[in-house]
């Protein structure tokens, strides 16, 4: 008995250090990785396919992770001091491009891809271009220090605008969302007004973290 559990101990040794290696050995190029601060619990898809699992801490994010909370709770990924998501449960967000500038010290390219759900933004705009792009399956949201939401539906996206402006980019056409409005855009390139509601409320302003950047493998 005592030999079979000093075999299981060892063989739990083994995996955390093979499951160590393995999250560490994944490249992160330091021009496209920042590190984030989760608040929640989210499962982060390497592009490696290796998922890890990541609860109330600082990570690192690179360029191609897909990130999804655990559960049907929100977590909230603030990846520089002015800008933080907020992923409601049963989201899906793919990291399409991530760039960190060393002279700002902050990330200055952020394009995501909303893949299903619901996705808020809360950004304090502090220069004249928003880093943050949000894609979808129907059009490209560009924000001007704003809050607003974006919900991939199965045939459509939602945008609603609780602050500042959104340009909304879609193949032929541009147009902008001011505060108070919203807009549904379906596969057809239909486009009508839908009713803003007002959002949750964190316990605290989503903005304001510190995130800081990631030192590389």
């Amino acid at each position: 008995l005592l030999a079979g559990a000093g075999s299981l101990a060892a063989a739990a040794v083994a995996f955390f250090i093979y499951q160590t290696v393995v999250v560490n050995a994944v490249h992160r190029p330091p021009d496209q990785t920042v590190v984030a601060t989760i608040e929640g619990t989210v499962q982060d898809v390497m592009p490696n396919h290796r998922v890890r699992e990541v609860a109330g801490t600082d990570t690192p994010l690179s360029t191609g992770e897909v990130l999804r909370p655990v559960g049907s709770s929100s977590a909230i990924v603030s990846i520089t001091p002015h800008l933080a998501l907020i992923m409601n449960g049963g989201s899906e967000v793919h990291i399409s491009r991530l760039h960190y500038d060393p002279q700002t010290g902050l990330a200055d390219v952020i394009f995501l891809r909303l893949l299903r759900g619901t996705l808020r933004v809360h950004e304090i705009l502090h220069r004249d271009v928003s880093p943050v792009r949000v894609a979808t399956a129907q059009a490209t949201f560009v924000p001007t220090g704003t809050v607003f939401a974006v919900t991939a539906l199965r045939h459509a996206t939602d945008l609603a605008v609780h602050a500042g402006t959104v340009a909304v980019y879609m193949p032929g056409r541009v147009f902008s969302v001011i505060a108070g409005h919203g807009v549904r855009i379906t596969d057809n390139g239909t486009i009508s007004d839908i009713g803003v509601s007002r959002p949750p409320q964190p316990g605290r302003s989503p903005v304001g973290r510190m995130p800081r950047q990631a030192t590389g493998d």
